[in-house]
């Protein structure tokens, strides 16, 4: 199958939204769910979904080599989760000054050290940014089942099931449930899973036939009612109605304002890539997209060593000094992935080399 390299690029582009957003600064202003009540966490999981459903569409043939595709990418994230989420404690006991900046951050480490290990282990504890991984990883387990169902019954009667999985997310979340009976500083992180797991099964849906959506942008005047409606939610958004707007951003349960935004968002960039050649990209920005689980994970690790530094850059010069040091951390988290591939790369090419020379 051809890499659509437009993904990549819009893949690449939201983890650097994310990346700037967990720093803040100015560039925040242009990236914070700036085009309504929608961030690029949403974005990432649907088009996790939409991808998933273009490589491992493939195997539908082959139950056997769903399950391991699927199975392997979900046990490679879980373990880059776990690498960073053990490495931070260990670095605050290495180095001195960092149990005194990190204390509240790692405040479980510090209490119950192998409890929180354990829990760790198990996805029933997740730090600051720690979270979005682990729910990537139980969404990929998901996947094979989801492919399978559609085949079966059809997209409709799954989006169906998922909707009301999304209902009953509204109310309760039970990682979290299950994660606070051993303790009240346990918890599964922000993303609460049977919410967010409809927009990975839209993504799903639609990478497997997207005939309807083709068929509702055709629709001229459905597709200005969409539009219009964007317009809504960007209007709002950026007003200063007496609203409460900390309700109105907050995306943990996905509420149906956020879903509907993204929804109608979701259709607009559709119709405007109909126009866009399969093999645009954006240099740097796709090389994001296509390495966005090494750079997110060295994102995360680069974050909390520069958070004492992040204290003082923002008492000292505000948000100057927090724009300065999201570049700094960009950097860190990206030049690094860079050099580490290009260096394999080499080294591959190289060793072929010299092996095709010893065989002549």
């Amino acid at each position: 199958m051809e890499r659509d390299r437009r993904i990549d690029t819009i893949r690449g582009l939201l983890v650097a939204i994310m990346i700037i957003d967990h720093v803040g600064g100015y560039l925040k202003l242009a990236t914070a769910q700036t085009l309504g009540y929608v961030s690029a966490a949403e974005g990432f999981v649907f088009l996790s979904g939409f991808v998933c459903a273009k490589v491992y569409g493939r195997y539908l043939d082959n139950t056997r080599q769903l399950l391991t595709k699927t199975f392997r990418r979900s046990f490679l994230i879980y373990r880059y989760h776990i690498a960073v989420a053990l490495l931070l404690p260990l670095l605050a006991l290495l180095i001195p000054p960092y149990q005194r900046s990190w204390m509240e951050l790692l405040h479980p480490y510090d209490v119950a050290p192998l409890k929180t290990v354990l829990l760790d282990l198990v996805l029933l504890h997740q730090g600051d940014y720690l979270d979005i991984l682990p729910l990537y990883a139980w969404l990929l387990l998901l996947c094979p089942a989801l492919l399978l169902l559609v085949r079966r019954v059809g997209a409709v009667p799954v989006l169906a099931v998922s909707f009301g999985f999304w209902v009953a997310g509204q109310f309760v979340d039970p990682m979290q449930l299950i994660a606070s009976s051993f303790g009240a500083q346990y918890g599964t992180g922000f993303f609460n899973l049977i919410s967010w797991q409809f927009l990975f099964t839209l993504g799903l849906c639609l990478g497997i036939s997207g005939q309807w959506l083709d068929r509702l942008c055709a629709n001229k005047m459905m597709l200005a009612t969409v539009a219009v409606c964007c317009l809504v939610f960007f209007a709002f958004r950026h007003s200063d109605l007496a609203v409460n707007h900390s309700l109105l951003v907050d995306r943990s349960k996905l509420p149906i304002h956020r879903l509907l935004n993204f929804c109608f968002l979701m259709v607009l960039l559709r119709q405007m890539l109909q126009n866009v050649p399969r093999d645009f990209f954006v240099p740097y920005v796709e090389y994001i997209g296509r390495h966005s689980l090494q750079i997110f994970s060295l994102h995360v690790l680069v974050i909390y060593l520069f958070r004492p530094v992040a204290w003082r850059m923002d008492s000292m010069f505000g948000e100057a000094g927090l724009t300065a040091l999201s570049l700094v951390i960009f950097a860190l988290s990206t030049l690094p992935v860079y050099v580490y591939n290009r260096y394999r790369q080499t080294s591959s090419l190289l060793f072929r080399q010299g092996l095709d020379s010893g065989l002549r």
